[in-house]
């Protein structure tokens, strides 16, 4: 998520323990809270709790950003990270299963009533309660379909992109043995571009040629050519001309506009209530993901790059 320092640290698990009536389940990183993109954003981590060793309720002050909507912008293309999350499972079979030896997993293991904590909040765990905290992940960088596929099937392996996240996102395909299966990506990725023209709307920039003068980067994929009333917007890629050089080029380019979860399932997982989208923005002439911005809906597409 955002930095607010520049280094910062979390208590070893027994020491929480050892000073408070708590009882860890686990502290982990978590499966496709980085964003992707051509290099993956930094996952994030979850941490789960029981009151222990106590006769009396916690009462627990929650105090969040980034649960709506997340916090961490991806750049040029690259999908922003997993979104702050609180739950709880009310009167929960916890310790039952600690008594027939049983380790629940996580919070959908345990039998209870799930809550879904906001953002700011004021609440008593009981006794028999579990808590559950996952924090926002960081952005991607890079259309994810430039990742190279063996840094995918690595994720894959480690636990920090899931199988489905790498075949709808990143269009990587392994085999039972959890190795690339190269014939296989190359297809869904050819599948995943044609699903951007098919989706995108509002092309107008379609027109690629050669343009006289200086080219200045404007991210990964975009430059400026040229300079004053000349000056125009193009693919870096692929060398189409997308947009005149001092207006918005998202206004020019095809804008795919998708739920939240389009970044992942880790993104506004439980109170995604339809109020922000997703917005991609490709290049109309070889559908590389430029740009990827997350705004309420209705809103008018973020001015994010302009050269004078």
């Amino acid at each position: 998520g955002i930095l607010s320092s520049l280094g910062s640290a979390c208590a070893n698990v027994e020491t929480n323990e050892y000073f408070y009536p708590l009882l860890y389940l686990y502290r982990r990183q978590v499966a496709d809270s980085g964003g992707p993109g051509r290099f993956r954003g930094g996952v994030s981590g979850s941490y789960s709790f029981a009151p222990y060793g106590t006769p009396n309720p916690l009462t627990c002050a929650l105090f969040s950003h980034g649960v709506e909507q997340p916090p961490s912008s991806g750049i040029s293309g690259g999908y922003p990270g997993g979104t702050a999350q609180f739950a709880l499972v009310r009167e929960s079979n916890l310790w039952k299963l600690f008594q027939s030896g049983k380790m629940p997993y996580d919070l959908e293991d345990l039998e209870g009533t799930m809550e879904i904590a906001p953002p700011k909040a004021v609440t008593q765990i009981g006794l028999n309660d579990v808590f559950r905290c996952v924090y926002p992940g960081g952005g991607g960088y890079g259309d994810p379909l430039d990742r190279e596929p063996e840094l995918v099937v690595v994720d894959v392996q480690r636990g920090l992109v899931s199988e489905k996240a790498a075949r709808d996102i990143y269009g990587i395909l392994v085999d039972s043995g959890g190795r690339l299966a190269s014939a296989a990506t190359e297809r869904r990725r050819q599948e995943i571009r044609a699903e951007r023209q098919a989706h995108g709307s509002r092309a107008s920039g379609t027109e690629s040629h050669q343009l006289i003068g200086e080219c200045r980067p404007m991210g990964e994929y975009l430059e400026l050519v040229g300079r004053g009333s000349q000056a125009h917007v193009r693919c870096r890629r692929c060398g189409t001309i997308i947009a005149p050089g001092h207006e918005n080029y998202k206004l020019h380019t095809p804008v795919g506009e998708y739920p939240l979860n389009r970044a992942g399932p880790q993104v506004a997982p439980n109170l995604d209530d339809g109020r922000f989208v997703l917005r991609e923005f490709y290049c109309p002439g070889c559908w590389t993901l430029l740009e990827v911005e997350t705004n309420l809906k209705g809103e008018p597409f973020i001015w994010d790059v302009e050269l004078a």
